[in-house]
């Protein structure tokens, strides 16, 4: 009796495997199958993907073909064919699937494998797990990508990408993603850019019941360093040793919030014409945009859903525009300072667009300049001037300070410019209307 009921439940047990193994392979697919269709509606290119194979057991084999169209000529000659064949591997387990996607034997695989700085390292991978919850009917994600680098020769130059490495993981609503890229240089006979570096980090988390492709999101923390770049072209020159930025999305019912400070460090500025040389140490812009949260969500998901031909024709998105408009936008400047060997420029202040209806604004254009209100306070030191190199400039200021547009105060210019109901004061002195 006891062998009996032991035999039952092994039974039993390799039952329910078998159906979590088979409930997963189902699930798999049918998101696969989801997946590309998306693709295939929202590309911005015209794209044809077709998948080839059918679903197992334990795995299942597919061959994922992307046809380019006609109009994509550059990429199609970059590649010297019309379609990306990838091999795509799943491997089904109890409420778990693995998916493996490599480019496919062709010509892609080969002019891959010629283009690799190092012919030792592998080619292009993307690998999915799916954890699948069949008591929340939720899925979690977890996935990576990596590049080598690559060496892609152009009709005139070259181009040279860095090793790029992706990972992130979505799971109960929250979605987490790093990127780093070893960036890359552009060779041209008019211009030379190159980058030595770029990460990424996002943390974010969706709406109850939004998905990763809705773009409603509760908050939303993305923090982006870029390493020193270097655009030299035939009149000019820009070059910086670092960029930083923090960007911040997040509800605060009734508005929405767009928090971001952005830092640049050791800009270099050349007009090879004239030969004048703009140095600054660093750059920072700390600024806030804030906006009604429901009209601003209503907007996000109609965009999210409409195919990318329909945003050609805006006049879909003017009701989503009005409700936006009709509760007001505001800019909050926290903080602009450049500074050089010289001194340094700064300005605090904001700009807002009080309530607007579209409808009123199409009859009385010029309702825009008097909903915009504007307070900004600007102070510098004088020997920035010395920083442009232009004695034009030093005599503008004399004339500035002298109508009493600039003030000078502890050692430094101060102007205070005032926008309300389309008038524009500098320093309490009219300047007229917009």
């Amino acid at each position: 009796m006891k062998r009996f009921s032991l035999l039952v439940l092994v039974v039993i047990a390799l039952a329910g495997y078998a159906a979590g193994v088979s409930y997963t392979g189902q699930q798999a697919e049918q998101a696969l199958e989801h997946e590309l269709d998306r693709l295939e509606r929202e590309s911005p290119y015209p794209l044809a993907l077709n998948l080839i194979g059918s679903r197992g057991f334990l795995s299942s084999h597919y061959r994922l073909e992307v046809e380019l169209d006609q109009s994509l000529t550059e990429l199609r000659a970059l590649l010297d064919s019309d379609l990306i064949p990838f091999d795509l591997v799943v491997q089904n387990g109890f409420f778990t699937a693995d998916y493996r996607m490599t480019v496919a034997p062709g010509r892609l695989q080969d002019h891959l494998q010629q283009w690799q700085v190092n012919p030792n390292h592998s080619l292009p991978l993307f690998t999915l797990e799916l954890t699948l919850d069949p008591f929340h009917q939720a899925i979690s994600h977890t996935f990576a990508l990596q590049m080598p680098a690559l060496n892609l020769p152009l009709q005139q130059g070259s181009l040279q990408l860095g090793a790029l490495q992706a990972d992130g993981r979505f799971h109960q609503q929250e979605l987490n993603l790093a990127l780093d890229f070893d960036g890359f240089e552009l060779q041209q006979a008019q211009a030379q850019l190159s980058l030595q570096g770029l990460s990424l980090t996002q943390h974010a988390r969706l709406q109850p019941g939004a998905d990763l492709h809705s773009g409603l999101y509760e908050f939303v923390h993305v923090s982006l360093n870029l390493e020193p770049l270097n655009l030299d072209a035939q009149r000019s020159q820009l070059q910086f040793e670092s960029l930083s930025m923090e960007l911040k999305q997040e509800a605060a019912a009734p508005r929405l919030l767009f928090d971001n400070l952005t830092q640049l460090k050791d800009i270099h500025l050349q007009d090879k014409g004239s030969g004048k040389v703009f140095d600054f140490q660093s750059l920072v812009l700390d600024s806030q945009l804030d906006m009604d949260l429901a009209a601003a969500m209503d907007l996000t998901g109609t965009l999210a859903q409409m195919r990318t031909r329909q945003m050609a024709n805006p006049m879909v998105l003017l009701p989503l525009l009005d409700a936006l408009t009709q509760e007001g936008i505001n800019l909050q400047l926290n903080q602009f300072q450049l500074v050089s060997d010289k001194g340094a420029l700064d300005a605090t202040g904001h700009l807002t667009l009080a309530a607007l209806a579209l409808e009123e604004l199409m009859k009385d254009p010029d309702l825009l300049k008097r909903r915009l209100l504007m307070n900004v306070e600007l102070t510098f030191d004088p020997e920035m001037v010395e920083t442009v190199q232009d004695e034009q400039l030093t005599e503008q200021l004399d004339n500035l300070k002298a109508q009493g547009y600039l003030i000078e105060q502890g050692g430094r210019l101060i102007s205070h410019l005032q926008l309300e109901q389309g008038e524009l004061k500098v320093n309490e002195i009219p300047l007229g209307r917009l």
